[in-house]
């Protein structure tokens, strides 16, 4: 049994997800083939801080991301942009999740 929102995996006997409330689907979660997962881009930021309250929301909820540019001390005089981006399948809910903190 998993949950085909979040893919957390469940005993069977479980009927609902309990972190999403919606029904569990037989089986094991189907592998993704990562060359056909496409992401969108929800931000970009020169703020470490707040690049990583906003992978903890996202975390929370179980939504797939990935941070372009993130460092841990730098060298470099001028920083990048920090690039987040999630599932292209999962953008809206993310937008909707960060519409109060971007």
């Amino acid at each position: 049994m998993y949950c085909p929102k979040c893919g957390y995996e469940y005993q069977e006997g479980f009927s609902e997800c309990a972190d999403c409330k919606i029904p569990l689907k037989a089986g094991s979660l189907p592998e993704i083939n990562p060359t056909s997962v496409k992401f969108k881009e929800v931000t970009s930021n020169l703020r470490q801080d707040e690049i990583g309250i906003i992978k903890s929301i996202l975390d929370a909820r179980g939504i797939v991301y990935s941070v372009q540019g993130e460092t841990f001390g730098s060298m470099r005089s001028v920083p990048s942009a920090i690039r987040l981006v999630v599932q292209e399948n999962q953008y809206s809910e993310a937008l909707e999740l960060l519409k109060d903190f971007m």
